[in-house]
């Protein structure tokens, strides 16, 4: 908990991201998944261990990195970015595999995402 648990990339081009960041760091695949209209989300990481995802921004969305926190409780952190003064973009909603999740900008401007898995004990 209070751990970065996803890495996630919005670019215009994932083939070709993916292509740079796995000769750089060298990450391998680990699965896709067709989001539709939205292409394939790329998932990515080193060996069997996932690290996060890659796809296609829409040309309304920005690309860039999302790093998601793992928490206790997404909608009782939502309170804490917004007291903190942050913004809450989207969410919470349930992902692929019951995770809850949901992106927020901090007060400067960040992109970051909060996550929970059910069943998991957090500090946070």
């Amino acid at each position: 908990m209070g751990q970065f648990s996803w890495h996630e990339l919005a670019t215009t081009d994932a083939t070709k991201a993916f292509d740079f960041y796995s000769a750089l760091f060298g990450w391998n695949k680990n699965g896709e998944m067709d989001m539709g209209e939205g292409g394939i989300y790329q998932m990515y990481g080193r060996g069997e261990t996932m690290y996060g995802g890659m796809y296609n921004a829409s040309p309304e969305m920005p690309a860039g990195w999302c790093c998601y926190i793992m928490v206790d409780s997404v909608p009782e952190a939502l309170e804490r970015v917004k007291e903190s003064g942050g913004k809450v973009l989207n969410g919470p909603m349930e992902v692929s595999g019951g995770s809850v999740v949901s992106q927020c900008v901090d007060p400067h401007g960040a992109l970051f995402a909060l996550h929970h898995v059910p069943n998991s004990s957090a500090i946070l």
